[in-house]
Protein backbone atom coordinates (compact mmCIF):
# COMPACT_ATOMS: atom_id res chain seq x y z
CA UNK A 1 0.00 0.00 0.00
CA UNK A 2 1.51 3.39 -0.29
CA UNK A 3 0.22 7.23 1.51
CA UNK A 4 2.07 10.28 1.61
CA UNK A 5 4.38 8.62 -0.58
CA UNK A 6 5.40 6.46 1.87
CA UNK A 7 5.58 2.49 1.22
CA UNK A 8 3.59 0.89 3.56
CA UNK A 9 3.05 -2.67 4.79
CA UNK A 10 0.36 -3.33 7.52
CA UNK A 11 -0.11 -6.67 9.57
CA UNK A 12 -3.36 -7.75 11.38
CA UNK A 13 -2.41 -9.43 14.67
CA UNK A 14 -5.06 -12.21 13.97
CA UNK A 15 -8.32 -12.03 12.29
CA UNK A 16 -11.45 -12.45 13.51
CA UNK A 17 -15.24 -11.84 13.25
CA UNK A 18 -15.40 -8.28 14.26
CA UNK A 19 -12.48 -7.19 12.16
CA UNK A 20 -14.53 -9.00 9.37
CA UNK A 21 -17.83 -7.29 10.53
CA UNK A 22 -16.48 -3.55 11.74
CA UNK A 23 -13.11 -3.51 10.26
CA UNK A 24 -11.93 -3.32 13.77
CA UNK A 25 -9.14 -5.04 14.99
CA UNK A 26 -8.71 -6.32 18.31
CA UNK A 27 -5.29 -7.46 18.71
CA UNK A 28 -3.66 -4.60 16.80
CA UNK A 29 -1.98 -3.80 13.72
CA UNK A 30 1.66 -3.79 13.06
CA UNK A 31 2.77 -1.44 10.11
CA UNK A 32 6.04 -1.68 8.44
CA UNK A 33 7.98 1.37 6.49
CA UNK A 34 11.33 1.88 5.14
CA UNK A 35 13.75 2.68 7.59
CA UNK A 36 14.39 6.54 5.84
CA UNK A 37 10.60 6.87 5.84
CA UNK A 38 10.22 5.67 9.54
CA UNK A 39 10.26 9.40 11.40
CA UNK A 40 7.54 10.54 8.99
CA UNK A 41 5.83 7.80 9.76
CA UNK A 42 5.96 8.51 12.91
CA UNK A 43 4.57 12.02 12.84
CA UNK A 44 1.57 11.03 10.58
CA UNK A 45 0.38 8.85 13.21
CA UNK A 46 0.73 10.33 16.11
CA UNK A 47 -2.51 10.83 17.90
CA UNK A 48 -1.38 14.73 18.51
CA UNK A 49 -1.56 15.63 15.15
CA UNK A 50 -5.32 14.61 14.54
Amino acid sequence: MKSYDILFLKESGEIGTTEILTGTNLYGVDIYVQPHMLEMARELINTENI
